[in-house]
């Protein structure tokens, strides 16, 4: 009860504790402390389990929630849309700008990987390279279209 701080988690591994003793009692081997502290072990381990099971499921529940959060905003009226729409519209050409300043290889690689949704296996043998080598082409060309797309000097294709 301490470890977990709630009653039916508590009953819980306390009912873990005693199916596990009961399936493994052949393994079980007398030191002279008698079986209490063999199921002591088994508790504590069956209770940091559930811990590290809640604490992964809590994390994994607040990702599920912010992303949901971004579906259930409120539907925008029309000025909102067409805000949204001119915007759209200006990243499209600043993005499409910044792809055609970028060496022809990192272009290639960014429109396999990204608008082609290619795997990486595929974008490596379609660029004739091997797959960690495509990597480190797609970071660099990804880090020369973020420096393009802000518009910082100095930008050169390594």
């Amino acid at each position: 009860m301490p470890r977990l701080g709630n009653a039916v988690a508590a009953e819980d591994a306390l009912a873990e504790t005693f199916r596990i003793a009961i399936e493994r009692i052949e393994s079980f081997e007398d030191q002279g402390h008698g079986i209490y502290p063999w199921l002591c072990r088994i508790a504590h381990n069956r209770a940091m389990d559930m811990h590290r099971a809640r604490a992964t499921t809590g994390r994994k529940l607040h990702e599920l929630s912010a992303l949901l959060e971004t579906f259930s905003s409120p539907i925008a009226g029309a000025d909102d849309l067409y805000e949204a729409r001119l915007t759209e519209g200006e990243l499209g050409m600043k993005l499409s700008a910044a792809l055609d300043d970028l060496n022809p290889r990192y272009k290639r690689a960014i429109e396999l990987r990204f608008f082609e949704e290619q795997s990486r296996e595929d974008c490596a043998t379609k660029l004739a390279v091997k797959v960690g080598t495509f990597d480190v082409l797609i970071l660099r060309a990804l880090r020369a279209l973020g420096k393009r797309f802000r518009g910082e000097e100095g930008t050169s294709d390594e």
